[in-house]
């Protein structure tokens, strides 16, 4: 009898574990779905282990890796009540014991490290991986890694984000390496860049949605990696990113407080009460608009800042919640004490909250630059609040615009990055609230499959490709 194929999947975030946006929605849900619903996979998890990592580990091995001029300690532990993947954390109190994930001077280093020790725990664990399935730059290093250590293991590379590539000083890896070309390649005598690193030694490219392939295949969206990913060709594939309806489920009693399903969409606007009662806004049937965000330019800050200090606030009420940019955050805390009847801006991140305003607004705004996958656009679906979103990225793939296709409708998508265009979507979808054509939308987004099961099957014809055999 064959054995199971062995996946190792190595992320810097995971949901329950640690998590900064989609990535670690994405590390949870993917894992998860592929060992529920593929019998013949073995999967288990690595990834950093932070301060605010709220379990009870088991410690299981230590090792030291080389940084440079000099070692640093990793101490390998485990989750005994992960269930369905089995979860490695990779500890250094020098590089993971911090207040936050991301944003230091040293991340290049701090991840380099993760790519090093990931690597040499190969040595140690009992599990000998045919895959090792990669996410983002924080483990771009790693292909290049098994290849100086002459280990044939097969790699996958998922870019959520080209934007950010990740780069370090040839000093920390010179150690390692057998040639210059190698080197070269990445970016020496230069800074060494993490993200190319991965997309020139991984045997296949995925990236978070078929959209955002097509746009990072050109000179204006393709941070200056275009070419390399030109070069790929078949071994470069956009899968959209599932979620998992289980977790994101307005029937869910432990999430929201009146759960409510596509047959029973009435008591949404219960929740939608319940909500203005809770941030203090007046309760009222005027159209609920939500953003949860990152706050900073590329999520278009700027645009939803604009339409509100120009639209009618007597025409709807807004909801904020995220955390980012300290300059936009001051502006809307600005417009909140100027409008408190219209206005709530909560900085910070709270999941539960976030659930319960997916519940209770009646529209969700997204007008982001550029966006690789748009989970959060997915998120609102399932709760039957309807987005706005900027044309680009997954959001094309995932939301059917009411201009397009009225009858089929799941929400609206404006197609110039400008203000006015913003604001022309917002005004459209404020005039449709209510009608018989917003029920019918509603009822598009709600019964859509956003789950994992419908793209599992991608991810498996990926598996067999590399290793045959399967």
């Amino acid at each position: 009898m064959r054995r199971r194929l062995r996946i190792l999947y190595v992320a810097a975030e995971c949901d329950t574990y640690a998590k900064v946006g989609g990535l670690a929605d994405v590390s949870y849900g993917l894992p998860n779905a592929l060992s529920l619903s593929f019998d013949k996979i073995d999967i288990r998890r690595v990834m950093p282990l932070y301060r605010d990592v709220p379990y009870n580990l088991k410690y299981k091995y230590d090792y030291s890796v080389p940084m440079g001029d000099r070692f640093q300690s990793c101490i390998v532990k485990t989750d005994p009540s992960g269930k369905n993947v089995p979860t490695y954390f990779i500890g250094n109190h020098w590089y993971f014991n911090r207040d936050n994930i991301y944003n230091y001077y040293d991340d290049g280093e701090r991840f380099l490290f993760f790519c090093k020790a990931v690597v040499e725990m190969l040595k140690y664990i009992p599990f000998k991986p045919d895959i090792i399935y990669l996410n983002d730059w924080h483990t771009g290093f790693i292909p290049l890694l098994l290849k100086w250590s002459n280990l044939d293991i097969k790699t996958i590379f998922t870019i959520h984000n080209l934007k950010y590539q990740g780069s370090i000083s040839d000093d920390y890896v010179k150690d390692y390496s057998p040639n210059e070309e190698d080197l070269i390649n990445i970016g020496y005598p230069d800074t060494l860049n993490f993200m190319k690193a991965g997309i020139l030694y991984s045997d296949y490219i995925t990236t978070v949605s078929k959209n955002y392939r097509e746009e990072i295949l050109t000179s204006e969206f393709g941070e200056g990696m275009d070419k390399l990913l030109s070069e790929k060709g078949m071994k470069f594939k956009g899968i959209l990113n599932g979620i998992d309806t289980k977790k994101y489920n307005p029937l869910n009693s432990n999430e929201i407080k009146i759960p409510y399903s596509i047959d029973t969409i009435e008591d949404k606007k219960e929740n939608k009460h319940l909500l203005q009662e809770e941030l203090n806004l007046p309760i009222s049937d005027v159209p609920l608009i939500a953003s949860i965000t990152r706050i900073n330019s590329e999520k278009g800050i700027d645009l939803i800042i604009n339409a509100l200090e120009n639209m009618d606030k007597s025409k709807f009420q807004f909801v904020l919640l995220g955390t980012g940019n300290m300059y936009y955050e001051k502006i809307l805390e600005g417009i909140q004490q100027k409008y408190p009847n219209s206005v709530s801006v909560n900085i910070g991140f709270d999941s539960p909250l976030a659930k319960r305003i997916y519940a209770g607004s009646d529209m969700f705004v997204m007008p982001s630059s550029y966006e690789a996958g748009g989970l959060a656009a997915v998120y609102a679906m399932r709760y039957g609040t309807i987005p706005i979103v900027h044309n680009t990225g997954g959001l094309k793939d995932t939301v059917i615009d009411f201009n397009e296709s009225p009858t089929k409708s799941n929400g609206f998508l404006f197609n110039n990055f400008t203000n006015e265009n913003f604001i022309q979507a917002l005004e459209q979808a404020i005039l449709l609230y209510n009608t018989d054509t917003w029920k019918s939308m509603i009822k598009n987004a709600m019964k859509a499959d956003w789950s994992w099961d419908r793209v599992i099957p991608e991810y498996i014809e990926i598996f067999k490709e590399l290793i045959p055999q399967y």
